[in-house]
């Protein structure tokens, strides 16, 4: 335990000297506030160094147990082949199942806030920009996964191509959905000089805005990204670690068996129109966190000029720093 301690601490101690770190677990903090989701998945400095032998011992037991888990094997082997090596390797294997509290869903934010993550001196700004989003089990999956390649999954792109080929501010900018079996997360990142942080985050902004119903998708960057999505999807399967992981998620959500066959199918299928009404019914520019890793000294202003959202600044353990 104390060998796993000190490496545990020294990552999160390279962890937290890094922009984009301090800006996932603020914006994880700030949007699902008292959600287990708020919590960062490496733990935090003092949570590490209080564990116990016992604490780890019990949470095994309780947590690991054999009706809790699924086993995925991929390769050239059957399972009757299968079935004496994992007897032998784990037929001793027994525990009896906590009870477990059902995982709850996020509340949903009230607004908008902007909170800076102050670093002094930062020649650069990390933004993250995030609402909530939907479980992996929703209808709309197929449509959310293409309305966001045509938004910002890939470079030919909404954001991409405003923020870097026409504006210059960044390097490339992306958003994404994080599934989870509640609602997660949509989420938008971007590194940008210290100069422009204020109008990157108008941009960024701006065209959210636009693809929650101000200028849905044009027909053909819905083919796009539908291009994109289809004739890569094969790419998701090519090593038999790839295989199990994407098997492995048709468990832990509870999808049906046919989920990886049948979304290439759903995606071509789908109308433009269908794909703005799933985009427009989903993201809310009205309620959002909003996390910028930079020199407070030099955005602050500017960024409260937006008008936009109340600004908080705080220090990389997130702590209020007042006002200068």
């Amino acid at each position: 335990l104390a060998r796993q301690r000190t490496r545990r601490l020294v990552q999160l101690r390279q962890l937290l000297d890094q922009p984009q770190y301090l800006g996932q677990i603020t914006l994880q903090r700030t949007l699902f506030a008292d959600h287990p989701f708020s919590r960062p998945g490496l733990g935090t400095p003092e949570g590490i160094a209080a564990i116990t032998l016992e604490d780890v011992q019990t949470f095994w037991r309780s947590h690991f147990v054999p009706a809790r888990a699924t086993l995925v094997v991929v390769g050239d082997v059957t399972a009757a082949e299968c079935q004496p090596l994992l007897e032998r390797a784990l037929g001793s294997w027994r525990g009896e199942e906590a009870t477990l509290q059902p995982l709850p869903a996020p509340r949903p934010l009230a607004g908008r806030a902007i909170t800076i993550v102050d670093r002094p001196g930062a020649a650069q700004s990390f933004i993250a920009v995030g609402q909530l989003g939907v479980p992996r089990t929703t209808p709309a999956y197929a449509a959310l996964e293409v309305a966001n390649a045509a938004f910002g999954g890939q470079f030919v792109s909404r954001l991409n191509l405003n923020l870097r080929e026409d504006k210059g501010y960044t390097y490339g900018i992306r958003s994404r959905f994080e599934y989870a079996t509640v609602p997660g997360a949509f989420i938008i990142t971007t590194s940008v000089q210290t100069a422009v942080t204020a109008d990157a985050l108008h941009e960024i902004l701006k065209e959210l805005e636009d693809l929650a119903g101000r200028r849905p998708l044009s027909a053909a960057e819905v083919a796009y990204a539908q291009g994109s999505l289809v004739n890569g999807y094969a790419r998701r399967f090519e090593t038999p670690a790839q295989l199990a992981a994407e098997l492995a998620e048709i468990v832990l959500y509870g999808l049906p068996p046919s989920a990886l066959e049948s979304f290439p199918k759903e995606v071509t299928a789908l109308s433009p129109a269908e794909v703005a009404e799933r985009a427009a019914g989903t993201l809310t520019p009205d309620r959002l966190s909003i996390v910028v890793v930079g020199d407070a000294k030099v955005v602050r202003k500017a960024l409260a000029a937006l008008a936009i959202a109340p600004v908080v600044v705080v220090d990389q353990e997130g702590k209020p720093l007042p006002a200068s």
